[in-house]
């Protein structure tokens, strides 16, 4: 049985308050195989979509098989904003304890700029920070594992952010696996429809949250610093892609979906999901998410993706990505991540 361990971790404090240094605390649990590091040891790091948890049954059965089963040592945090985006059942609670029940209900989450869903830059940082503190803990040890792999697997959001850190911090993912990424997050201008049985009362509930990157653009990035396409522009790409897309996904479409894939290079690949590819046993669908069994598609790319041996892991000390105004800045000196939201002196 796999070794799983809980921390927390001091990371940096919101971009979006201008002045604040207080440090946040980022909850993660790692697990490592049962018989311990070695050489050939990869690091795989789960990204959970909206829904996602670290207390999510499906993501502990992932992070103990996947660590005895291929020699990972599996790492997962709960990123920034992460608990504002499941679904809201205090809300709903409330809803049905008051004997009024209706369809739909108009959600504005308990957030403000220190902890919201920002759906880019913050939730990046946190995975990213989350692989160097693991890094900065096996050079301490002295444990053993092999550089050349290290994997981002996630599906919708997940795997956008995981497109967000291979720009934020080139060099430090070898492998991303992605399930009906999005270019770009399409709740940052529109409501999320959110579908819920209700059980008890055989009914269905519609929740229509309204997040606070949406209600409040002026206080948010730019576009160019969360459309992949943008940021991808350009941008010389040495991490391998294998993306799995349906073809009748409604948030964004394949062919879109094939642009961006064919712009990020020679080491990016499209597996396009069509209806008939729908059996039942990878795929239940066509559409976003592919209604994919995660593990068992993890075990069909695993057998088709070998790894070289490395013996060390280049990484940038410092990246500067220029928008049309303003710019971000991130430092990894001493694998400790920094970002910086550097706006127009015009503003």
């Amino acid at each position: 049985m796999a070794n799983e361990k809980e921390v927390f971790i001091p990371v940096q404090g919101s971009i979006y308050m201008p002045g604040n240094d207080d440090k946040r605390s980022l909850r993660i649990i790692y697990s490592i195989p049962e018989k311990g590091m070695n050489e050939e040891t990869g690091i795989l790091c789960l990204i959970p979509a909206y829904m996602g948890n670290l207390n999510s049954n499906v993501y502990h059965k992932m992070r103990s098989h996947f660590a005895d089963a291929y020699n990972m040592a599996v790492l997962q945090c709960d990123y920034f904003g992460i608990q504002h985006m499941g679904i809201f059942q205090e809300e709903l609670s409330k809803m049905m304890q008051s004997g009024e029940f209706k369809s739909s209900m108009d959600i504005i989450p308990k957030e403000n700029w220190s902890d919201c869903n920002d759906m880019g830059a913050m939730q990046a940082l946190d995975v990213i920070s989350m692989i160097f503190w693991f890094l900065r803990k096996i050079d301490e040890t002295g444990l053993p594992f092999n550089p050349e792999k290290i994997i981002a697997y996630g599906s919708s959001h997940g795997s956008y952010l995981a497109y967000l850190i291979n720009r934020f911090c080139p060099g430090l993912l070898k492998l991303i696996i992605d399930v009906s990424a999005y270019v770009y997050p399409v709740f940052l201008e529109t409501e999320r429809s959110l579908c819920i049985d209700v059980t008890n009362a055989k009914k269905r509930v519609t929740q229509k949250i309204a997040y606070l990157v949406m209600r409040e653009p002026h206080m948010r990035l730019q576009k160019e610093f969360y459309d992949l396409s943008l940021l991808y522009n350009d941008f010389r790409n040495d991490c391998r892609i294998i993306s799995f897309h349906g073809t009748e996904d409604k948030m964004i479409s394949i062919e879109e979906k094939e642009q961006f894939i064919k712009a990020a290079g020679e080491n990016a690949a499209l597996v396009a999901v069509r209806p008939c590819d729908a059996d039942g046993r990878l795929y239940k669908d066509a559409g976003h998410g592919l209604g994919v069994d995660l593990i068992k598609l993890y075990s069909f790319i695993e057998k088709m993706m070998p790894f070289s041996q490395g013996r060390s892991l280049l990484l940038p000390e410092f990246v500067c990505i220029q928008g049309e105004c303003d710019w971000l800045e991130l430092s990894y000196t001493n694998l400790y991540p920094v970002l910086k939201w550097v706006k127009s002196q015009a503003e």
